[in-house]
């Protein structure tokens, strides 16, 4: 009789990349938590990626393919700008959908009340796939200049 497991695939780099000891055999399959911190570890890898496609390129072509990985650049883009917030905001679900697809429903929150423009800050939102069942996520994402780090809040899972 075939079992049900339960759990979240690991990706092949996550797989490659670990470890393992004397003591310990790493699974394929992830804990909710391990599962989380993988998501939001690519998260903050297609965040420090530049894509070779601009904006408009970016958000008409379909479908996207591993060449077109990444974000494209936001220089001269503001966020305190409403049509400019919105287009970012397309282009981070858009790369988030297509190239985290364990985050089901992605929703963007900007941080408009931050003192410093040249850091952006962000509220990524949504569920992604454990097992058979949906798990809510929230990440906060925060890029300044050239450096990018994804930081935990209390609220905040991860």
């Amino acid at each position: 009789m075939s079992r049900l497991q339960t759990g979240g695939y690991a990706p092949l780099f996550d797989r490659l990349g670990t470890v393992n000891d004397e003591k310990s055999i790493y699974s394929s399959r992830l804990n909710i938590q391990q599962l989380q911190f993988s998501v939001f570890s690519e998260l903050n890898r297609i965040s420090q990626t530049r894509s070779h496609l601009d904006i408009k390129e970016f958000l008409n072509k379909e479908p996207l393919t591993v060449l077109d990985y990444g974000l494209p650049d936001f220089f001269g883009y503001s966020i305190q700008n409403s049509s400019e917030r919105e287009s970012v905001k397309k282009v981070l679900i858009k790369a988030f959908l297509c190239f985290e697809p364990r985050l089901q429903n992605p929703v963007i929150d900007f941080d408009l009340n931050q003192m410093e423009k040249y850091i952006l800050n962000f509220h990524v939102s949504g569920k992604v796939i454990f097992g058979i069942t949906l798990e809510p996520v929230t990440f906060l994402i925060s890029y300044a200049g050239n450096e990018t780090s994804l930081r935990k809040k209390e609220k905040l899972v991860v």
